[in-house]
């Protein structure tokens, strides 16, 4: 029987991880020798989002889907201010070639953090633990042959498909991803030392500028002078 063997997020902190799946598939499961596909659907915290475009990259080992409205996913929006449905919350997978694998395969999905709301005087310090709940993995066969083990969110986005799930082990459950939140009371000396950094630059690329015109003046004068002589 095909089952989920493990899932983690790697690594598991900062604003980058990987959605690592790793499953074990049966060639002689029933659903090998029909018209079934193998899926994957990545239910996601506010705190998180996946890239679609990103995910292009990935189209060797298969195809995704991030449901969103006509103007994309939004990539750059703080989790407390993204419009719910540019989120990008939701990630459907169509695993290529799972049935031909016999064995042991793996998914890596990338995921990014947004950020969240800085935090404010007498907020707890420290990282905001945000669960993350594993993807769900199924099997998606054409026609309506059978009784689906998958809610009806899964069914309306596939709604000709009969969807039934992989069993996973005792140890695939959720984990937690301490996510990095900013402080508002450091505020004040970050807006000071942007205004200092800028400032900085600005100088180094006059003196710069300054440096290099003076040089080719020179260059310039010299040149008059051989002219001359």
């Amino acid at each position: 029987m095909s089952t989920v063997l493990s899932w983690q997020l790697d690594p598991p902190r900062g604003f980058h991880p990987v959605s690592r799946i790793k499953l074990h598939i049966d060639a002689s499961d029933p659903a090998c020798s029909s018209s079934c596909s193998l899926r994957l659907h990545h239910a996601l915290p506010s705190a998180l989002f996946a890239d679609p475009y990103e995910l292009q990259l990935h189209a060797d080992a298969y195809t995704a889907q991030v449901p969103a409205s006509k103007r994309g996913v939004d990539l750059e929006a703080p989790a407390f201010a993204v419009d719910p449905e540019r989120a990008g919350r939701k990630v459907l997978v169509d695993v290529k070639g799972a049935c031909g694998t016999d064995g042991e395969l793996e998914v890596d999905i990338p995921l990014h953090v947004r950020y969240l709301e800085p935090r404010k005087d007498g907020d707890e310090d420290g990282p905001v633990a945000t669960v993350v709940e594993p993807p769900v993995a199924f099997w998606a066969c054409s026609g309506k042959e059978g009784e689906p083990t998958l809610d009806d969110e899964l069914t309306t986005l596939l709604p000709d498909h009969t969807l039934r799930r992989l069993p996973r082990k005792g140890d695939v459950q959720s984990q937690t991803l301490p996510v990095p939140v900013g402080d508002i009371r450091h505020l004040s000396g970050v807006e000071a030392g942007t205004v200092v950094t800028i400032v900085l630059a600005a100088c180094y690329v006059a003196w710069k500028i300054i440096a290099a015109a003076s040089r080719i003046a020179g260059a310039q004068a010299a040149e008059r002078r051989v002219k001359r002589d």
